[in-house]
């Protein structure tokens, strides 16, 4: 027994001895970690590391590094109180959001401040010199709504509705307005808050995002409204900001299930509403998912999809389905932290048989407001086997959107763009991207004045056998906003080809 007793009191020692040697060993790794080896172990712990060039030394000083450090519990927390309610604040500390603890050493989070400010540039890179505009020979005419009721834009939604020959429009102010294609309003419904998606099938599908700033209350719901009882009936509530849904038959049993893109905030989800048993499931736990396209990717009979999430960690996902409500993932593309990713679109651009990516990326209302030289129009080649290589970049300040046809009737497809944040010293917020034979593109804005705009669709809703645009303008305040229209609602782009 002694022996024993005196056997297991030294193999504790022994253990202790290690652990205390890997102990100090870590903290001379650390204590000798570059300020680029600590960014790449902590900011890309999370997310891709943002290389410091992408921001001036301003930017990363006052904007970006502040906010990180409160991150990892380094300085007065207290300080988020300046911008958001107690209530958010509590909510963002309990998710661990806003840390009270530090979860990072002093010394090793000046190394990584010392690394961004020394190696970031002055000023902002300038963005690279877009081929000019020029004046194209287009069939397109233009019709406007505006509003007396309102000073300025309130546009959350846009949609053509081919099978009712209507243009349907959600505003900030709770309503969703039906107008024909002469841009008369037929009639107006309320709603539980902005409409930012919509759909008519055999029945009509609506859905209120909540809340339309950064929250984690979940007020968003997905209902289906009845016209005759003008009332809806809840399919999903409590929703974390909403701002997009696809209906497919995802488990093939002849019903439709609805999958919605929870954008939230500090959180978000991918849900999956089951058509027939009415069951509600989280596929996938990640915020800021912005759009869906549906594609059955492998061709096994399955509806597969490409996700674009832009908070964060801002990649495009592809969800391979695996049946009985199961997906496996993959990353297909993965950008910096501060891309300000905000769409994607599918479509073959050069006739190869294969889809390519076009990425719009602008967001700039986050902790790093500034002109960035990256923001535009990015067409990512796919080269086979889930590789995509970037080999079309056209840089616009705060680009939103982009959606590609074939609006010439040529063959090929072109691009319209719309820049909700568009600013620079001759900001464009809305660009068509005409393809040429060789591939190329020529970009015209024409002649449309400039708007603030948030939403666009395309469509051919007057069934002419030509795609139409639409666009609708939506305006933070009045006094930042540099549309030329205070009133402006929205812009139909008709295209009067046939």
């Amino acid at each position: 027994m002694q022996l024993n007793y005196i056997f297991m009191n030294l193999k504790k020692r022994v253990v202790f001895f290690l652990l205390f040697l890997i102990f100090i060993s870590c903290n001379d790794i650390n204590n000798k970690s570059t300020g680029e080896q600590l960014a790449n172990q902590y900011c890309g712990s999370c997310h891709i590391k943002p290389e410091p060039s992408l921001a001036p030394k301003k930017v990363w000083e006052e904007g970006i590094l502040p906010e990180m450090g409160l991150r990892l519990g380094i300085g007065d927390r207290n300080v988020v109180l300046n911008r958001m309610s107690f209530k958010q604040f509590d909510d963002l500390c309990k998710l661990g959001i806003y840390p009270e603890v530090p979860l990072i050493a002093a010394n090793d989070w000046k190394k990584i401040v010392a690394y961004y400010s020394l190696n970031s540039p002055e000023v902002p890179l300038p963005q690279k010199t877009p081929a000019p505009l020029v004046e194209i020979d287009h069939k397109f005419t233009v019709h406007e709504i505006l509003s007396p009721n309102s000073e300025f834009g309130v546009t959350t939604m846009v949609k053509f509705m081919p099978t009712e020959n209507q243009i349907w429009v959600g505003n900030k102010n709770n309503e969703l307005e039906f107008y024909d294609m002469q841009m008369k309003i037929q009639h107006k419904i309320r709603t539980p808050s902005p409409i930012v998606d919509a759909s008519k099938e055999e029945s009509v599908f609506l859905l209120a995002i909540g809340d339309m700033y950064p929250t984690e209350e979940k007020k968003g719901r997905l209902y289906d409204f009845n016209f005759k009882k003008n009332n809806g009936n809840n399919l999903l509530d409590s929703l974390h900001r909403p701002v997009e849904f696809k209906r497919a038959d995802f488990n093939n049993d002849d019903f439709k299930d609805i999958v919605v893109a929870e954008f939230g905030f500090e959180t978000g989800e991918i849900v999956l509403y089951d058509g027939h048993s009415g069951k509600k499931s989280i596929i996938y736990v990640q915020s800021g998912a912005r759009n869906i396209i549906l594609r059955d990717i492998n061709t096994d009979g399955l509806m597969d999809m490409y996700i674009l999430f832009a908070q964060g960690k801002e990649q495009v996902v592809e969800f391979i389905n695996k049946g009985n409500g199961n997906f496996s993932t993959k990353v297909i593309l993965e950008f910096s932290s501060i891309n300000g990713s905000s769409y994607l679109e599918v479509k073959d651009m050069d006739k190869d048989g294969l889809e390519d990516m076009i990425i719009t990326n602008g967001d700039n209302a986050d902790y790093s407001m500034f002109d960035k030289y990256f923001h535009g129009v990015h067409i990512y080649k796919n080269q086979g086997q889930g590789i995509y290589k970037e080999i079309f970049f056209y840089p616009v300040y705060g680009a939103t959107k982009t959606l590609a046809a074939d609006f010439d009737m040529d063959g090929d497809m072109d691009m319209a763009m719309i820049a909700f944040f568009s600013s620079g010293k001759k900001p464009a917020s809305f660009l068509y991207f005409q393809q040429q034979a060789d591939g190329s593109f020529k970009a015209s804005d024409l002649g449309l004045p400039f708007a603030n705009w948030l939403v666009m669709d395309i469509g051919d809703p007057d069934a002419d056998g030509d795609i139409d645009i639409i666009l609708g303008n939506f305006q933070l305040s009045q006094e930042k906003s540099q549309t030329v229209k205070k009133n402006l609602q929205v812009m139909l782009i008709e295209n009067k080809l046939l």
